[in-house]
């Protein structure tokens, strides 16, 4: 599961217990996400985390809950994504989630990430030296600059990396 709520750990603990039939589950936090234009995350209900102290407590926080993974999102900055990234890793937790706006995966795979979901902001450092950044993501000009500007020899070569460090993608199959 990509986007923790404590029903997961519910459901988890009972299916563990063997109350209730079904699969192992693996739970991400909330989302973890930086404060957008408007000084909130995109998503209600989300966890904001505006410095590198936020993201330490939130980690530390979600970890003793329970959840196994920490969900990063589109609007932290890289200093907050390190944050995460490190806290997760002192917690024995993974980082996984969006790769945040303007930052490429090997930036993102640095500060801790091993799992990104539905390969956002993969074309982020392989279009000739053009950003999404400011662009609608799913945007009629967002998807022409990726047509027309995407290297794929860029997006091979990260591939390879990915497999060859173990990254994962989720597609996400279900969102609600």
């Amino acid at each position: 599961n990509m986007w923790g709520s404590p029903f997961h750990l519910a459901l988890r603990r009972r299916i563990d217990e063997g109350r209730f039939p079904g699969p192992r589950v693996v739970t991400t936090s909330p989302i973890i996400d930086g404060p957008g234009p408007d000084g909130t995350t995109i998503w209600p209900n989300s966890a904001l985390a505006a410095n590198p102290d936020a993201a330490r407590n939130l980690v530390r926080e979600f970890a003793a809950r329970g959840y196994q993974e920490t969900k990063a999102y589109s609007w932290l900055k890289p200093d907050v994504l390190r944050a995460l990234g490190e806290a997760s890793k002192q917690a024995g937790i993974r980082m996984v989630g969006h790769c945040p706006d303007g930052l490429t995966y090997e930036q993102a795979i640095d500060a801790g990430m091993t799992c990104f979901e539905h390969l956002t902001g993969i074309a982020e450092g392989r279009m000739d030296g053009r950003s999404l950044l400011g662009l609608r993501p799913g945007s009629i000009e967002a998807m022409k600059a990726v047509i027309e500007n995407l290297k794929m020899d860029s997006v091979r070569r990260l591939a390879a990396m990915l497999s060859e460090r173990n990254i994962w993608n989720c597609p996400t199959l279900v969102v609600w």
